[in-house]
């Protein structure tokens, strides 16, 4: 039975078992690559079991190649968490990377977009003091919530 399970692991991991997201925390584009080859274009704006698609996934760790690569493979640069409405940039906004923030902002992504409590960029910038992202947020126009 331990020699079956053995196996059977072997082969979901060797099978492309792993998803999209899980390479994408890794920053592994040789195993996204594959998973996407094989058919499972999909997957780029699926959201996984806890709501959050890749692109979420690569803003939200801080992968600004990984959310290059994504979205140069056709994912949705506006794309919402599917409970907490979290975009790629409130996520980029939120942990302050401002490499993410610039790229998404360099691909057209909806500066004003809001999650499900009427949070947008901008108001992550102010609340966690990113005064570098608060100023090219307002430069870029986006516009205050809470004056």
């Amino acid at each position: 039975m331990k020699k079956l399970s053995i196996i059977l692991i072997a082969l979901l991991m060797f099978t492309g078992c792993r998803t999209l997201g899980m390479a994408v925390i890794d920053q592994n584009f040789q195993e996204a690559e594959q998973i996407l080859s094989v058919g499972n274009k999909w997957e780029i704006d699926e959201p996984d079991h806890t709501g959050t698609t890749p692109l979420l996934y690569a803003a939200s760790y801080g992968h600004p190649a990984m959310v290059k690569w994504l979205l140069d493979k056709g994912a949705n640069i506006n794309v919402q968490h599917k409970y907490t409405g979290e975009t790629a940039l409130l996520y980029g906004s939120y942990y302050g990377n401002i490499a993410v923030i610039t790229i998404l902002l360099d691909r057209g992504v909806d500066i004003n977009q809001k999650n499900n409590t009427g949070y947008n960029a901008l108001e992550y910038a102010r609340k966690y003091h990113w005064t570098d992202i608060e100023k090219l947020l307002i430069e870029k126009g986006a516009i205050p919530i809470y004056k």
